[in-house]
Order: C-alpha cells, then sequence, then structure tokens
C-alpha cells in the first residue's frame, strides 16, 4: 500500500512522521512530496527581520527527518492529481501511483485582494517574505 502525501508545512510532515512510525516494520510505502526542500517553522519567522533569528536556525532538511522513519521524500511541485486514476502528475512529468492520498499544501495569501495591500505592505508570511522584510 502506498500513501502519498502532498506538503511539506506542519500539516503533512506531522502526517508523514506520525504514518511512517506506525507503518515501519509494515509493507506501507509512506511518500512525502513538497516543492521546498526545508520545513521552515513558520511561528519564528516573526523573528527573521529583527536578525534574532537567521532562517537556517528555524529550517532544516526535509529529507534527514523523513529518512528516520523511512518515508520516502520527493522535492517536486505538483501540477494535478487525477482522483480517479489514483495518480499525482508533477512538473517533471512524474507520475505518482496512490492507494491513499493526504492533501495538506497549506494556504496562499492573496494580495491582490485588498486594494492597495500588495506592494504596500510588508509580510513574514513565508520565509521570502520575512528575509524582504528584515531591517
Amino acid at each position: 500500500m502506498r500513501i502519498v502525501i502532498l506538503g511539506g508545512g506542519f500539516g503533512g510532515l506531522n502526517a508523514a512522521l506520525l504514518l511512517g512510525k506506525k507503518t515501519q516494520s509494515s509493507l506501507c510505502e509512506i511518500v512525502l512530496v513538497s516543492d521546498t526542500s526545508r520545513f521552515v517553522f513558520r511561528p519564528s519567522l516573526i523573528w527573521v527581520p529583527f536578525n534574532n533569528r537567521q532562517v537556517e536556525e528555524i529550517s532544516f532538511p526535509i529529507n534527514k527527518i523523513a529518512e528516520k522513519v523511512g518515508i520516502r521524500f520527493i522535492q517536486k511541485k505538483v501540477a494535478s492529481i487525477l482522483p480517479k486514476e489514483r495518480k499525482v502528475l508533477c512538473q517533471d512529468g512524474t507520475q505518482l501511483v496512490y492507494d491513499y492520498l493526504i492533501i495538506a499544501a497549506g494556504a496562499v495569501p492573496d494580495w491582490e485582494k485588498i486594494e492597495g495591500l500588495k506592494g504596500n505592505t510588508a509580510s513574514v508570511y513565508d520565509t521570502h517574505a520575512a528575509l524582504q522584510t528584515k531591517i
């Protein structure tokens, strides 16, 4: 049995780690797919602009922790999901067949939703924004 998990943030990584620990001695394969190679502890991003933390201090490589519990980690961007075929298609053409799929891809802010917000505000929503906000 193969369980594919989309998303390397809190939800995806926690699901993968819990399932990985519970299925280590079984024939179950856990595959974690994320478009980034590092997990970032986002609540600590607030400290980055003030130089109280560096991004490296609040993040770690996903593959290292995944390996510890027997999870297969794949760094790829997902292009589409074909639920009837039980497949995930990645942008590079890779196809991942699954028995079960967990989608924990998180959210993306829509800065253009409020007129005047985009380009006129600072954010610590993600690593890129926190580094741009740095004083």
